[in-house]
């Protein structure tokens, strides 16, 4: 990162959000571009896109010249980085933690959005050109085609779109703008170690698992993530049932404790350094009700291995969920491209649900059309913004006071629910379950027949928690639990009245995450999706 610090970014004065994005940027390019790894960053940058689904046109880049620039001074605009590969050259703005900086135009005119600003630095008069620096001057003239690359984190598209078509709204259809993720080149990295020997290359491991600890992983695949972390909690529950229930012990560093989850936590750690008493077995079933007190005693727990297990265990669950949000964010980005906004679902945590309040049963989606209801404007979990550090019920409480949903009256809603375990199941296959919910309306009439159903953003969870009965054999229509804002005025008989109703007319479709291995498979499900949501909407 020696980029930011001969560049004066890392000061102690500096906004924290600042120095992080200067921070992964430098690191990041500066790491590519110290390899003389360009067939990565070309390939890279073809994931970026256009705000109409366009790709980034390098055109004789790959053999052309080649130089960049770090935070290049443009008179009043300073990029984080200016790129020429061949005869394109690309102005990259990086984002991590923030977002686009001004907006519009000011008092006197001048304009403050800063894409707008970044566009005509690299298409500038004349007299401006004469006063950049040398060689950028250079790469200016010496190119044919220049657009701006809008970098942001995959979370944060949904809101770069709006800023994108914002900033094209102020230049004309002519500015090339385009956006790219972090995650695409976690993408290319990941794609590059399945089929290339890397071991000359050690530094592409190292910039992946970078990528990683900013929470800026591509989804992978759960195979990858079974076989390294989740499978040790399998294997300790098999033993676990092999060795039988053991007598409470109110000591954590003992061979079993408490809680069942700490003796599955013991019993991985130990399974994996290999210790004699995980192997042995239980003197026979006549037996069953007598402590095996050899086991308690030779197989104890010692404090390094308590330690281990427990950081063990812990990090493959928050990578468990890190994995299923990356690929929701995937999700969310193949059904954008088919033209659907993503509302962000997950379960409730009330009375009989608590478990929920440390780890989520399941998170999902709700697809609307972006032209029907009101296309979210909620910030996603863990997003940069407000409640970027709350908990998921602060967010939820924010969600409602952003105010209500629009669903409009006999609408179809395509949905997705990554259901991660079963609280009363313990065989339960971790699955994507997905479909289309047709038809909405009420239990019975009196709601003004034009006007869209309102319902908190609270509530949408239970339309999610529903959907099981859906799928029982016969089922053609669901009825949630989730009620309706009555105008006022509109009288019902009674609260049941006012839940939505939905049909359903195809079975729903479920997928073991086991067998989700590829961004492509996403891709399917979300161009399956789609097409079920188009045969639903027709008349």
């Amino acid at each position: 990162m020696f980029h930011a610090e001969i560049h004066g970014k890392l000061v102690p004065d500096a906004p924290e959000h600042e120095r992080a994005e200067d921070v992964l940027t430098s690191t990041v390019w500066g790491t590519l571009f110290l390899a003389g790894a360009w067939d990565l960053v070309t390939a890279w940058l073809r994931h970026a896109r256009d705000e109409d689904g366009h790709g980034l046109d390098l055109g004789s880049g790959d053999g052309g010249p080649q130089w960049f620039r770090f935070w290049p001074r443009l008179q009043t605009i300073e990029p984080d980085l200016l790129l020429r590969i061949g005869s394109s050259l690309l102005l990259i703005e990086a984002k991590y933690l923030s977002g686009k900086s001004g907006a519009g135009h000011d008092e006197e005119g001048a304009l403050r959005d800063q894409l707008a600003r970044q566009w005509r630095s690299i298409h500038p008069p004349v007299e401006q050109a004469a006063l950049y620096p040398g060689d950028v001057r250079a790469a200016i003239d010496g190119t044919t085609s220049r657009c701006v690359v809008y970098l942001v984190r995959a979370r944060a598209m949904r809101k770069a779109r709006k800023e994108l078509e914002t900033s094209r709204g102020l230049l004309g259809d002519d500015a090339r703008l385009y956006l790219l993720t972090w995650e695409n080149l976690h993408a290319e990295l990941l794609a590059r170690a399945r089929r290339e020997d890397l071991s000359n290359r050690w530094w592409e491991a190292d910039l992946r698992a970078l990528l990683e600890r900013r929470g800026l992983q591509a989804f992978q695949g759960f195979q990858g993530l079974w076989s390294t972390k989740v499978a040790r909690a399998v294997r300790a529950a098999r033993v676990e049932r092999r060795l039988g229930p053991q007598p409470w012990k109110p000591r954590f560093r003992d061979w079993m404790t408490e809680h069942g989850a700490l003796r599955k936590l013991e019993l991985a750690s130990r399974l994996r350094a290999g210790a004699s008493s995980c192997g042995r077995r239980r003197p026979g079933p006549d037996r069953a009700d007598v402590p095996w007190e050899g086991e308690m005693v030779e197989g104890k727990l010692k404090r390094d291995e308590f330690k281990e297990a427990v950081g063990t265990a812990v990090r493959a669950v928050l990578d468990l969920y890190s994995e299923v949000d990356a690929l929701l964010r995937e999700l969310d980005t193949a059904m954008g491209q088919h033209g659907f906004v993503a509302w962000p679902v997950i379960p409730g945590s009330g009375k009989g649900r608590e478990t929920n309040r440390i780890l989520r049963e399941w998170k999902g989606r709700l697809y609307v059309r972006g032209e029907d209801g009101i296309a979210g404007d909620e910030e996603e979990e863990g997003e940069e913004g407000d409640g970027g550090d709350e908990s998921d019920d602060e967010q939820e409480d924010d969600r409602r006071r952003a105010g209500p949903r629009d669903v409009p009256q006999g609408s179809a809603l395509a949905f997705v629910r990554v259901r991660i375990y079963h609280p009363r199941e313990s065989g339960f296959e971790p699955e994507l379950l997905c479909g289309v919910l047709s038809k909405a309306r009420l239990a019975c009439p009196g709601y003004p027949p034009n006007e869209p159903f309102r319902i908190k953003r609270g509530v949408t969870r239970r339309i999610l928690s529903q959907i099981d009965r859906g799928m029982k054999e016969g089922n053609t229509e669901l009825r949630t639990a989730a009620p309706v804002i009555v105008p006022k005025g509109v009288k019902l008989r009674n609260p049941g009245d006012r839940t939505l109703v939905f049909t359903v007319s195809e079975p729903f479709r479920s997928t073991p995450l086991y067998a989700i291995e590829r961004v492509e498979q996403v891709q399917k499900i979300a161009e399956d999706l789609s097409a079920t949501w188009t045969r639903q909407s027709s008349p």
